[in-house]
């Protein structure tokens, strides 16, 4: 059974809250309806499979009916995008948590342009949205912003680049996109398919943290929508190509 809260993040009753390790998918809405639902909930099933050695994955149907009424019963609006998280937990809860409203009218490219730098450190156990990634990617946050920046960009202790913002990353240099592996996640496969739309074309290979001290735009790509850095440790940076990009997200 899915338990239901309206928090923004923060359980409104602790004392009902589960606690412990979790599994996690932030799932873009539009019109009290949850978009790509099928796609999710694949990717929360794997985690699941992977990291807690369980399915308890719910099916789609219930899951898109809950979700509508929830929004509807907290009063989203229908003319706006918004998020909503679903955990499973170790313990076997399901819990609907409700997110954010967008302030843009469709997904696309965000108006805000974060100042980014580099912050060493790798993954415990695996690269799948659990709470200690989560975890691990609110101290590098932390960590950014000791050093005046707003986005963590995560570098492996190969010296490779991995995401942005725990996000999948993408680097411009000279006209050419390149991301480090295949886009997994939902909104990472949307841009991919928005970056052919475009007649651009998309190379996966490792990103070196040299690459990143070249690179003419850094981007990425989550539930909000693609959010272009501004700066690179201090380093001036363009958004064109995502820009441009953002116009053929579907």
């Amino acid at each position: 059974m899915i338990k239901s809260c309206y928090i923004d993040g923060i359980p409104s009753e602790r004392d009902n809250f589960p606690e412990g390790v979790y599994v996690y998918q932030p799932i873009m809405t539009f019109g009290h309806r949850a978009l790509h639902l099928d796609s999710y909930l694949a990717l929360l099933r794997e985690a699941s499979l992977d990291t807690l050695h369980s399915d308890r994955v719910p099916d789609i149907a219930p899951t898109a009916q809950l979700i509508s009424d929830f929004l509807r019963r907290n009063g989203y609006p229908a003319t706006m995008p918004a998020h909503v998280e679903l955990r499973i937990y170790r313990s076997g809860e399901i819990v609907l948590l409700g997110g954010e409203v967008s302030l843009y009218p469709q997904v696309g490219l965000r108006l805000l342009m974060p100042s980014g730098t580099d912050i060493e450190y790798d993954l415990p156990f695996s690269e799948h949205h659990t709470s200690s990634r989560r975890a691990a990617a609110e101290i590098a946050q932390i960590e950014a912003e000791a050093h005046e920046a707003r986005v963590a960009i995560r570098i492996d202790s190969n010296g490779f680049v991995c995401s942005a913002d725990d996000a999948e990353i993408f680097i411009v240099r000279e006209y050419s996109i390149t991301t480090p592996q295949t886009p997994r996640s939902v909104e990472g496969r949307m841009l991919a398919k928005a970056i052919h739309r475009a007649g651009m074309s998309l190379l996966t290979e490792p990103i070196s943290r040299e690459m990143l001290d070249s690179a003419d735009e850094i981007f990425y790509i989550d539930h909000r929508g693609i959010t272009a850095l501004g700066s690179f440790n201090g380093k001036p940076l363009m958004h064109i190509l995502a820009e441009k990009i953002a116009k053929y997200l579907e």
